[in-house]
């Protein structure tokens, strides 16, 4: 065998340069072996251009199934103390997109994942809004789940529908324009 002893020679055209021809032949002979390869052409072509496609489509429904689905949900909140202002629990009890839930141990079904957010009430807040003075309501809820942002928001917008109706019912009283509070819009 001329390869085992070392006696190999090169005779590409009479110097030791590479030939084109032959590098194109090479490579046409092993592009018609890969193209001869039903499962070559499969997992190149015929996979890609059918299973990508489906899979962005089954991932996006998917989504988007996940988002209507936390849209639907009512958010579970708890409202501390219980006894909060009779106008705030009317209006919880109005809105469909919210359940009132009476715990004991808010915190703690909040950490459990058994409410979606707790209103704290501070003391002496129905006495605050009587002297037309403001107050400050907290709101708690748990931003480690895809819910909670979502029953953040809610419950935020809940609390800032009722806090102008509060200022609608300030200004009737003292027979002022509800443009008294927005001299200009921009």
């Amino acid at each position: 065998f001329p390869f085992a002893t070392g006696a190999c020679r090169h005779d590409l055209g009479g110097d030791n340069s590479v030939n084109l021809r032959e590098i194109s032949l090479v490579g046409k002979k092993e592009l018609l072996d890969i193209l001869r390869d039903r499962r070559t052409i499969m997992a190149m072509i015929v996979v890609p251009l059918l299973v990508y496609p489906i899979l962005m489509i089954v991932i996006s429904q998917l989504g988007i199934a996940q988002v209507e689905k936390l849209k639907a949900a009512k958010a579970r909140v708890a409202v501390v103390p219980q006894e909060a202002p009779p106008s705030l629990l009317e209006k919880l009890a109005s809105d469909s997109t919210i359940v009132v839930v009476p715990s004991t141990h808010p915190e703690r079904d909040l950490t459990e994942r058994a409410l979606d957010a707790v209103i704290q009430i501070p003391a002496g807040f129905e006495a605050n809004l009587a002297s037309l003075d403001s107050a400050v309501i907290n709101v708690r809820v748990d931003l480690s789940r895809d819910r909670g942002e979502r029953m953040s928001e809610r419950i935020r917008s809940f609390l800032v529908e009722w806090r102008e109706e509060m200022v609608t019912a300030r200004l009737a009283e003292r027979d002022l324009p509800p443009q008294f509070v927005k001299p200009f819009t921009v």
